[in-house]
């Protein structure tokens, strides 16, 4: 009987890892996307992901900061990028569009750009069109 024990204890555990299984993905998943991509994007998604995988936990961390993915423990990033650095696992999503907008105050105040040179000098936030 002693020499059977040790094959039933790993028979009983490939057992109880396939149950696991059967029963789905399990876990937390810590994801990181921009404000805007995560916000309009992503939290639309959630409800029904989370309906889907009951089994599953998400924290997301929605940033436009790059965040050192190791360090912070992130599973899934999103983000623009015109390609990955590291030793990252990447997949395009989405080809991205960027406009260029002024208020009309804005354009008032400070003239219009002639050039696309000409913002070098302006403030200005980036933004995609989602």
């Amino acid at each position: 009987m002693q020499r059977v024990a040790p094959a039933v204890e790993q028979i009983d555990g490939a057992r109880e890892d396939g149950m696991a299984v059967s029963a789905g993905p399990a876990g937390h998943l810590r994801l990181t996307a921009s404000v805007a991509y995560g916000t309009t994007q992503l939290v639309p998604l959630l409800p029904a992901f989370l309906r889907e995988f009951p089994r599953i936990s998400v924290e997301m961390l929605l940033t436009d900061s790059n965040l050192d993915l190791v360090a912070e423990r992130i599973d899934l990033a999103v983000r623009l990028a015109p390609a990955v650095q590291g030793d990252l696992i990447a997949t395009k999503l989405t080809d991205t569009r960027y406009r260029v907008c002024a208020a009309p105050a804005y354009l008032v105040r400070h003239g219009a750009p002639a050039t696309p040179a000409d913002l070098k000098s302006r403030r200005c936030e980036v933004a995609p069109v989602l």
